[in-house]
């Protein structure tokens, strides 16, 4: 449980820094257009985990289930879509 609250406020204390990066000023309309998927089904990749990401209770079954159930209560996860979400968790250390 710890790891999950872990990974959560190590999710949210970097989300204004990604904000930031993707600001209204950094990307072109043509940019924002490819982020833009018109609310249409998506599948779902999760990468493989670093060795050292099971020390903190992480696994690709426990992100995949999580993205999944929030996919489908959007209703947008289809599994046999060409566009997909790309999910890849980097651990470092014992931050």
């Amino acid at each position: 449980m710890y790891a999950h609250a872990l990974a959560l406020a190590a999710v949210l204390a970097v989300s204004p820094f990604v904000s930031d990066a993707f600001g209204e000023d950094s990307m072109s309309d043509y940019e924002r257009f490819q982020l833009f998927v018109n609310c249409e089904p998506m599948n779902l990749v999760v990468e493989g985990l670093q060795p050292g990401a099971a020390e903190f209770g992480l696994s690709v079954e426990q992100i995949r289930a999580a993205a999944e159930s929030r996919l489908r209560s959007a209703r947008v996860y289809d599994s046999g879509s060409p566009a997909y979400l790309y999910i890849s968790v980097n651990t470092v250390g014992p931050a």
